[in-house]
Formats: structure tokens, C-alpha cells, sequence
């Protein structure tokens, strides 16, 4: 059977979430400690509180904490 586009396109996000998320968890962590998640979601817009499980907030974290986290690693 074939998988509907809509689908691949789920997966290949869901793919990427998986892929990144650990790696960002540990450079928070590294960066603002156990509290991480609450800081990097202060850093934002901070609607809905953190979800480390939503790809979306996951870059928005990324891009918010560029020059202090990611900039020179």
C-alpha cells in the first residue's frame, strides 16, 4: 500500500524531532541546568509552555538561544 504524502511528511518531521532533540537537551542542560526547558521557553514567546516534544518548539528554542548557547560551539 502507499503511504498518502501527508504521512511521509509526518514521519520525516517526527524523524527530525528525534533526531535533534537530544542534542539540544544536552547543550541546554550543559548551558542553564536541570530548569532548562523553563528557561529556553522564557527565552520566547513562551505560549503554552514548554514542549520538548514539538519540533516547532524545539527550533524556536534553537533560534532564541543562538547567540548564548550555539554561536560558538
Amino acid at each position: 500500500m502507499v503511504m498518502p504524502n501527508n504521512d511521509r511528511v509526518g514521519r520525516g518531521l517526527d524523524a527530525v524531532r528525534d533526531g535533534i532533540r537530544p542534542h539540544l537537551e544536552l547543550a541546554w542542560t550543559t548551558h542553564y541546568g536541570e530548569d532548562w526547558a523553563a528557561t529556553v521557553d522564557g527565552k520566547g514567546k513562551g505560549a503554552g509552555g514548554p514542549n520538548p516534544n514539538d519540533l516547532a518548539w524545539l527550533l524556536t528554542g534553537m533560534f532564541n538561544t543562538w547567540q548564548e548557547v550555539w554561536k560558538f560551539r
